[in-house]
Parts: structure tokens; C-alpha cells; sequence
């Protein structure tokens, strides 16, 4: 049998982009190396703003809805801004990746889990896929393995920029410490050179974690420090934090697609190198995925090169934005932090990106304006 598409990972752009096929009546077989539900080191956020492109029926996994940001600078300086409306949701991985896998097989697709992808091979007429189990082929397959997966290899696809290194532990707490830190995250920035701490409240966890986003850093040296002077933590049996990789965009970016295949989420880097929110991104490149398929399918023209028009068209420009605010932010974050402490409308400016009101491109114009505003000032 040879498959419509083949999807190789089903995490967020996997799952999306075998659901969204199947759901058009294509023969479609995903396959993941784990079976699901599973562990996935991740803060589990997500902007409201997937509202928009993802239908509700996830909301019932929300475990706290984020109405603000608590943010602090080396653990000082406080700086609390609420949004009128939710700006994020916070989610457990584990949960919410097996609603959408669980959505993909209810729209017919074939699900192989506990089966690695050992070899790939593209012919004139169709991609051969070798598991740890079985070979399958497929008129398409959709790589979405992660930047270290097996596909973007395939394709020759060349590593644009370094992964972002982070590190997490997810702690259970009590009621009280729940309800002292409410419906806000904490980000401290300047707790760790060119990066930020988080705090993220669930329903019975706190996600501890950091990110370095410019330089090399001593993440667990940052996080025993945090550990012992943060207010919130310092007493906390906190297991010992897993490190994961941030596969964040790096400008100019480069081609997702190749002859029969594609890449979508971390396995083309469409990561924001802001904060390193990925699941949006991720479940839009699922969609847009889909869509080129099943333009090319439908013409019995398997180029999929819409699809890298797609991407370039609508998702790097933002990621571009962000690639720029991150390196400024990273590199001054004390003049970030003073500028925001004198001109809070940059945070609401972020929060309608976060709520889908606004883009990046509409964001960096308000904030360079803002931003000069405060030179003015202080010189």
C-alpha cells in the first residue's frame, strides 16, 4: 500500500498535519517513536491566540488561564501587568499532544507508536519510510521529528543558527503557594546573562525553568542559585531539572521543503526566539502543511513548494520581528526592564500579540517608537 502522506512525529505539527489530511479523505499514517500519552520536557504554554487557528475543543486540558506577568529583574524591581483578557494557557504536554493524536485517529488516520524511523529514501514516485518495525511508503511525508529528526537531514536542510538550551523541573505544591502566586506567570530577566527564569503555575505544579538565549551559560549553576533565593521556590523539593533544546528561528531562515517532503514545527525551526513559544507555530505549520498537500495531491503534482512560499510568506516575517527584539532584549535587558517599568504600554503591546490582536511587524513599530521615547529621556 502506499500511503497519501506519511507524518513522521506526532507531537503538535505532526499530529495537526495528520489530522488535518485525514480529515480530507487522504490515506494518511503517522508514526512516533513513543506512545502517547508521554512525558515531554515543555513550560506547556500557549498564547491565546491559538484560539484562532486551533478549534476549543482543547480547552478542557487548560490548567490555568494567564491573565498577567509578574516580571522582575535579578529578582528585584517588581513589575506586575495584567491583561483584561487571558494572554495565555497553560497545558500539560503530555495531555494535550494525546488530544490531538487522539483527534487525528478519529479522522481516520493510522496511528504506529513505539516505532523509530530508522532510514529515508525518496523516489521519483513515492517516499520509502523504515521503522524499527516495518517499511511503509507514502506519496508525501511531512517531517515533523524535531530539528534533530531524521527527515530534515533527508533534505539536506542546513542548521541555521544553534538550538537555545533550557533547562525545567516540574515541582507539585500545595493550595496556598497556588493561590500566592494566582493567574500570572513570573519571568525574571538578568537572572541568568542573555536569558530569562520562568515560574508557570498549573493546577497542582509549578514549571521551573530557564532558558540562555544569547552566549553559553551555567544553567545548573542559575538554577540551584534561583533555587535558594527565589520566594516562591526556595524550599521546594525540586526535582532535578531536565534539559531540552530550543530549536528557536534564525534569520533569514531556510527551505522547509524538498521534492516529497516537508518539515513543519522544530524540524524547521519555526520556534520563537523571543520567549520559545513553539506549539503555535507548530500547529500553524501543521495547517499550512496540509494545505499545500492537498493542493498538490488534488493536482496529482506532489510539489510541494507552496508550502515553503507559505512559510515565508506568513510565518518568517514574524519570527524575524521576534529574532530582533530577542537580541536587544538579551543583550540590555536592564534597559529593557527600565523601559518597560517607565512605559508599561510595551507590555500591552506584547499581550495583543499574545491575544492574536496584533503582529509582531504592527508590535516592533510601537515599540521602537516607545523605545525612543525613552532614549530621549534618559540621555
Amino acid at each position: 500500500m502506499i500511503y497519501d502522506v506519511i507524518v513522521a512525529g506526532l507531537g503538535p505539527a505532526g499530529a495537526t498535519a495528520a489530522y488535518e489530511t485525514g480529515r480530507r479523505g487522504l490515506a494518511v499514517l503517522g508514526i512516533d517513536k513513543s506512545l502517547h500519552p508521554r512525558y515531554k520536557t515543555c513550560a506547556g504554554g500557549l498564547s491565546t491566540r491559538i484560539d484562532k487557528i486551533l478549534s476549543s475543543d482543547f480547552h478542557g486540558l487548560i490548567e490555568k488561564k494567564i491573565m498577567g506577568i509578574h516580571f522582575t529583574y535579578q529578582g528585584k524591581e517588581d513589575l506586575v501587568v495584567f491583561s483584561p483578557s487571558p494572554i495565555a494557557y497553560l497545558v500539560t504536554r503530555s495531555r494535550f499532544d494525546l488530544h490531538l493524536v487522539d483527534k487525528a485517529r478519529k479522522a481516520g488516520v493510522e496511528v504506529r507508536e513505539e516505532e523509530k524511523i530508522v532510514a529515508v529514501r525518496e523516489t521519483d514516485d513515492y517516499v520509502e519510510v523504515e521503522t524499527t518495525s516495518a517499511r511503509y511508503r507514502g506519496r508525501v511525508l511531512v517531517g515533523a521529528d524535531g530539528a534533530n529528526g531524521i527527515v530534515s537531514k533527508q533534505i539536506g536542510r542546513r542548521r541555521v543558527g544553534k538550538a537555545v538550551p533550557a533547562i525545567e523541573s516540574d515541582v507539585e505544591v500545595d493550595q496556598k503557594t497556588l493561590d500566592g502566586i494566582g493567574d500570572k506567570v513570573l519571568i525574571d530577566f538578568g537572572g541568568i546573562p542573555g536569558g530569562y527564569i520562568w515560574i508557570f503555575p498549573k493546577r497542582d505544579t509549578l514549571s521551573v525553568g530557564m532558558a540562555g538565549f544569547k552566549g553559553k551559560v551555567d544553567l545548573p549553576g542559575h538554577f540551584d542559585k534561583f533555587q535558594k533565593e527565589n520566594v516562591i521556590v526556595k524550599g521546594l523539593d525540586l526535582p532535578k531539572p531536565k534539559g531540552y533544546p530550543i530549536p528557536v528561528f534564525h534569520p533569514p531562515g531556510s527551505r522547509v521543503s524538498k521534492g516529497r517532503i516537508l518539515l513543519a514545527g522544530d524540524a524547521a525551526n519555526l520556534v520563537d526566539p523571543f520567549f520559545g513559544e513553539g506549539i503555535y507555530y507548530a500547529v500553524w505549520s501543521g495547517q499550512l502543511a496540509a494545505n499545500s498537500i492537498a493542493e498538490a495531491l488534488g493536482k496529482n503534482m506532489p510539489d510541494l513548494s507552496s508550502y515553503d512560499e507559505r512559510v515565508r510568506s506568513e510565518i518568517y516575517p514574524e519570527l524575524a520581528i521576534a529574532a530582533r527584539l530577542s537580541y536587544f532584549i538579551y543583550s540590555f535587558p536592564k534597559l529593557w526592564f527600565k523601559a518597560t517599568q517607565e512605559y508599561d504600554e510595551i507590555i500591552e503591546l506584547y499581550y495583543q500579540v499574545l491575544r492574536g490582536e496584533m503582529n509582531y511587524q504592527d508590535l516592533m513599530k510601537g515599540v521602537k517608537r516607545l523605545t525612543e521615547q525613552f532614549l530621549d529621556m534618559v540621555i
